[in-house]
Order: C-alpha cells, then structure tokens, then sequence
C-alpha cells in the first residue's frame, strides 16, 4: 500500500488547494509532532497516541511494538456515525470508527515499545481494514480488479473527482455506505 497517510481538511479552498495534513507514520514522529504515545498496548489496534492539539484531539492514531503505524480512529463526541462500520463510544454520546492497515491477529504487543527512531516506512500496511464493520470487521479491496470481483459487488458510482479518484458504493444494506476511491489510471486505492 502507500508510504504516507494525509488527513484532508478542505478538498478545494477558495484558491483552488486543498488543505492536506500527512500523519506521522513512526511512534517517532509521533513523538517530535506533539502526539503523547501510550505505555499501554490494545490488542488488535496496537499503542494508541494522542494530540489534543491536533484535529480537537479526534483523531488517535495506532503504532505496532516496533514503531510503525497500524492504523487510526476518529472519534465523535456528539454524533452517532454510520453503525456498519463505526461502534458507540462508551465515553460520549457519539461514535468510535477507525482503520486499520494490517490484519490485527498481525498486530503484536509482546515486549517492550520500540522509540521508532531510524524507521523508514515504505508501505503503511497491506490492508484496509474496518474492525468494526458489521461487528466482525471488514475490509476494502485495494485495487479495481478485486472490486469489480468483489461478492456482493461494489456499485459503481459514476462519479471521478480530480485529486480523489472513481468512487464506488459498498454493498452495504445502509443509508451511510463506505464510498472507497481508486485512481483512474492505475486502478489502486486512493482513500
């Protein structure tokens, strides 16, 4: 999969640039970028760093044993969000949905947290992975061939947007399906 993972604020401002923040991919960065990483490591996701300071303190994001990203959740304290893919936060009156990049059985918290210093993340993972998606965990497939294969199939929404890619609905029986995005060209995953 890619080597970077961007937040989008605004797709397009009044200029006609959107607004793009790239998450920190090693506990590392993490670390020298504000976030607070926890000594605590959750089965499944992995060691979840935080930043008030970033996104109102929404966004947590998950770094493996030895440093690199697993994955990130978003959290609503107010909204409940679509339930296929998101679950209610125990903690508020809103939503938990996060995204993992490898396969959680993958995802080790044996010994101690690596400081992820000298760590060169050339693939973020190789999955995209809703662990909350229908109670059981979902995933995305990463390429158009997969999709167009997928049973039930995705449906083709029609619609390519500059900078997000050919949107595709999942087969989802919910008023708030997942749209995944692939580039045009290649076929990969954008989003």
């Amino acid at each position: 999969m890619g080597d970077r993972l961007v937040l989008e604020n605004n797709w397009i401002e009044h200029d006609g640039v959107g607004d793009y923040v790239h998450l920190p991919l090693t506990s590392a960065n993490a670390t020298s970028s504000g976030w607070t990483v926890s000594p605590a490591c959750v089965p499944g996701f992995g060691v979840e760093a935080s930043n008030p300071s970033f996104a109102n303190g929404l966004v947590n994001i998950y770094f493996q044993i030895d440093g690199t990203i697993t994955g990130y959740e978003v959290r609503t304290p107010k909204h409940k969000l679509n339930h296929d893919v998101c679950k209610d936060d125990e903690a508020s009156d809103g939503s938990r949905c996060a995204i993992l990049f490898r396969r959680q059985s993958d995802i080790n918290c044996d010994g101690e947290m690596s400081d992820g210093f000298g760590i060169e993340v050339t693939s973020i993972g190789d999955r995209l992975l809703f662990p909350y998606w229908e109670k059981t965990g979902g995933e995305l497939p990463l390429n158009t061939v997969d999709l167009l294969s997928h049973s039930p199939p995705f449906i083709d929404a029609e619609s390519c947007l500059a900078n997000m890619g050919h949107h595709y609905v999942s087969p989802m029986a919910s008023t708030n399906p997942v749209i995944p995005m692939y580039y045009e060209k290649s076929g990969i995953i954008g989003v």
